[in-house]
């Protein structure tokens, strides 16, 4: 269809994508290494680059619709604020006693409980668990994360935590554990204005793409009656 058309390319334009061609695929040997089946000699490369031109020229022409206004953009972003909002998160560290058999576990729960009462008695919760901790790598820091990233006993606990609160024991496949919560992150709702060029931009794309299948489908369309009509 783009050939059919026969677009008026400029030969500058036909010469920039030569030489873009050639920059891309090594330099002035290119067109010698190349596997490209269609490309065997610069007459070659040209007649292609040409008709790549004259299809972006028919895919401009034939994508080409109204641009999406702010209303439209901000309609979207009404309508979809789970898109637009950031997830519940915690900053947390823990303190980590390992076990997998019944005795392991249950003298895991007794220094747990005992490490727990040194640090409501004062004790340094980064230096217990560098001295106790069986996962003291980064102090026990465990970093920002939301909802899905840990096992759902440790999960429930960490997320009804608030700030600078020290858990009780927490039981999981790994042991059991002291977490103690530093930060809480709220959901929050990333501002219209600070996403309303993105929006317009994914609309519009997705506007031109629409277009274009509509036009692609009236070609098949076309194609299939005259195939029928011996055209």
């Amino acid at each position: 269809e783009s050939n059919r058309r026969k677009y008026k390319i400029h030969p500058e334009e036909v010469n920039k994508g030569m030489k873009r061609w050639m920059r891309e695929n090594g330099g002035k040997k290119a067109i010698e290494k190349t596997n490209h089946p269609a490309i065997k000699n610069r007459d070659d490369l040209k007649r292609e680059i040409l008709s790549q031109l004259r299809y972006n020229r028919l895919l401009e022409e034939e994508s080409a619709c109204e641009m999406t206004s702010e209303n439209e953009a901000k309609e979207y972003y009404d309508a979809r604020p789970d898109l637009f909002t950031s997830e519940e998160m915690v900053t947390a560290s823990h303190l980590l006693k390992q076990a997998s058999t019944d005795m392991e576990f249950e003298d895991a729960e007794k220094q747990i409980k005992d490490i727990r009462t040194r640090l409501e008695g004062g004790e340094n919760f980064v230096e217990c668990v560098k001295a106790e901790s069986d996962d003291s790598g980064n102090d026990g820091h465990l970093g920002r994360f939301g909802k899905g990233r840990m096992v759902p006993e440790f999960e429930n606990v960490v997320f009804s935590l608030k700030p600078d609160e020290l858990s009780e024991p927490v039981k999981t496949q790994f042991g059991w554990h002291l977490i103690l919560v530093h930060e809480t992150h709220e959901p929050d709702l990333t501002p219209f204005d600070e996403l309303k060029e993105k929006i317009i931009e994914y609309l519009h794309e997705r506007r031109k793409d629409k277009v274009f299948e509509t036009f692609l489908d009236g070609l098949k369309e076309k194609a299939d009656i005259d195939e029928v009509s011996g055209i």
